[in-house]
């Protein structure tokens, strides 16, 4: 069977779907991707994926070219005349469904990791955009396979009537590398707590960085680390001269993008994630759970999958730096609790998050 898999970068598809491809390809399928150049398409060549190079502007609004976006897709995809195609990231979902409805393609399978940048601004913001774009996911989820990764999100779509109830799928995040994130032991020194992600203000960046500031004055000791990208293709992300003030203010360390995650949560004590972000289930607290390691999170839709409060981390209210310190406070003095929280961690992730799970249940959901 042909089957297309497109999404907004190539980072997306190595990062999040690596596996999926992998096994669709085991199968016998014959799996074709399509996403712009960027520093990750060579992990998907190398890999001997079929990769074709699509340039979709992540911030683009102007209609012109966003029509013209829309008629090269429907190019594409005449081209390659898939029976089944995956769309991840909004922008694909929505132009990929339009092209996919236009072509009669047999099925489609579309993923809602989060709603995103708008959807985690305040609701008095943007009202008109905001229904816009509800009517346009209105129009190209119908007749799809719809898969949300966390029961917030989906509830949210089936009780708006953008989609109907039997298109929805809840399958929690894309699934974690179990034996490639184990837990190790806690190394000695000054405790490292790591916020892995990209640099977005609703990520809880400030938050993040304001809570070391406050423990600072509390005489704890404890080395604060960003460890991510800076997002130009958003318009919410942290900017570079932010980082260096703030790096030489000496409240954070940023260790930039890295491509071994696991060694990242191997050398720190804990992890958080004070985001404010529409998520769906974030990747990082599932590796960072399948490390052995405590978590701090917003008591979000998404985060909640993950976290169970008080049994593998602590759930919080979001953008309050404040509670956010006091709960990094407490697990820095109990070394004790932070290691049963990260042993509860790694049970769930062991049962729930492992990688052939969830793509056996993305395969279901596809029909496959």
């Amino acid at each position: 069977m042909k089957i297309l898999l497109f999404a907004n970068t190539s980072w997306n598809l190595y990062n999040f779907r690596f596996h999926l491809i992998k096994t669709m390809v085991s199968m016998g399928h014959d799996v074709h991707l399509i996403s712009p150049y960027d520093e990750f398409t060579h992990f998907l060549t190398e890999a001997g994926f079929q990769w074709h190079p699509f340039l979709v502007s992540r911030k683009g609004m102007n209609p012109i070219k966003e029509i013209k976006t829309i008629i090269a897709l429907r190019k594409i995809y005449s081209e390659i005349q898939p029976e089944v195609v995956f769309h991840f990231t909004p922008k694909c979902v929505l132009y990929g469904s339009v092209v996919a409805k236009s072509l009669k393609i047999p099925k489609v399978v579309n993923t809602i990791s989060g709603l995103g940048y708008l959807f985690s601004l305040p609701r008095a913001k943007f009202p008109f955009l905001r229904t816009i774009i509800r009517l346009f996911y209105h129009y190209s989820l119908g007749g799809s396979n719809v898969i949300f990764q966390n029961p917030e999100d989906m509830k949210e779509f089936i009780d708006r009537k953008i989609i109907h109830q039997e298109q929805g799928f809840l399958i929690r995040g894309s699934g974690v590398n179990i034996e490639r994130f184990v837990p190790k032991e806690e190394s000695t020194g000054i405790p490292i707590v790591i916020l892995l992600s990209r640099l977005l203000k609703e990520k809880g960046i400030s938050e993040f960085v304001e809570a070391s500031r406050l423990l600072r004055s509390r005489k704890i000791e404890a080395r604060f680390v960003l460890v991510g990208q800076i997002d130009q293709g958003n318009p919410s992300s942290i900017s570079m001269k932010q980082i260096n003030h703030w790096v030489e203010e000496g409240l954070v360390e940023w260790w930039g993008w890295r491509d071994d995650p696991e060694i990242v949560f191997q050398k720190c004590n804990l992890v958080c994630l004070p985001t404010y972000y529409r998520e769906g289930t974030p990747k990082s607290l599932i590796e960072a759970a399948a490390s052995g390691r405590a978590i701090i999170a917003s008591d979000i839709p998404g985060c909640r999958e993950i976290v169970r409060n008080n049994q593998n981390g602590i759930l919080i209210k979001p953008k309050d730096s404040q509670i956010l310190a006091d709960a990094i406070q407490k697990l820095l003095l109990d070394p004790d609790l932070r290691r049963q929280m990260g042993m509860n961690g790694r049970k769930i992730v062991e049962i729930e998050f492992h990688n052939p799970l969830i793509t056996s249940e993305i395969l279901k959901a596809a029909g496959l």
